[in-house]
């Protein structure tokens, strides 16, 4: 099985933010890290494999060379594949032409992925409007909010709570799900391993 999790990365909270010059914030200077969501598909992933051993994980991440550092620190959790898609962040607020790239990338991978894993929210100041238009995009079942994520037979198993309720959801694979944080997936620390990762640039071209 091949599971394929959507990163975007933030900017890092702990550093004040300067205007650029036409009065914007500018976070193109300041470190990223992993938002929460980020984090807590990255985990559903890796729960995941701990439950069957031999599944593929890719990590895919939109940006420039900024990108790779963050990257790499997914590579502490043993990814099979880290690929940076090329892409201007200033321009993730256009969110059919990121979707589109992304889904392009997705589409490139070989093999196909089962399963795509994005946050609720994609990168800084995201509206969550994202991973929906992609499953618009990927032409199959989305399932958004998801806390949890299992395989059971042939099938995946969803489940997110609504208020008091919990809502369960089996679906069949290809399926792009929409996960947001809670205490359920927090992301586990990494552990040394001598396993290495190698990153690559996907040749998808910006749509603009």
């Amino acid at each position: 099985m091949h599971v394929l999790v959507l990163l975007a990365g933030i900017a890092d909270p702990k550093w004040p933010i300067a205007a650029g010059a036409d009065g914007a914030p500018d976070l193109a200077p300041l470190p990223r890290r992993l938002s929460p969501f980020d984090e807590a598909a990255l985990e559903t992933a890796l729960r995941l494999r701990d439950d069957a051993p031999d599944l593929r994980i890719t990590a895919l991440m939109p940006g420039g060379p900024e990108a790779d550092a963050l990257l790499r620190s997914a590579a502490a959790y043993r990814m099979d594949a880290l690929c940076r898609l090329p892409w201007d962040m200033q321009s993730a607020w256009d969110t059919p032409a990121l979707a589109r790239a992304l889904q392009a990338a997705r589409a490139a991978l070989d093999p196909a992925p089962e399963l795509t894993l994005i946050g609720r929210e994609f990168g800084d100041c995201d509206d969550g409007a994202l991973p929906a238009f992609l499953g618009e995009l990927c032409a199959c079942p989305y399932f958004g909010l998801a806390e949890q994520v299992s395989r059971e037979a042939d099938a995946f198993v969803l489940r997110r709570e609504r208020g008091p309720l919990e809502e369960v959801a089996q679906l069949h694979a290809p399926l792009l799900a929409g996960i947001t944080n809670s205490r359920s997936n927090r992301l586990r620390h990494p552990l040394l391993d001598r396993k290495s990762t190698r990153l690559n640039s996907s040749h998808s071209q910006q749509s603009r």
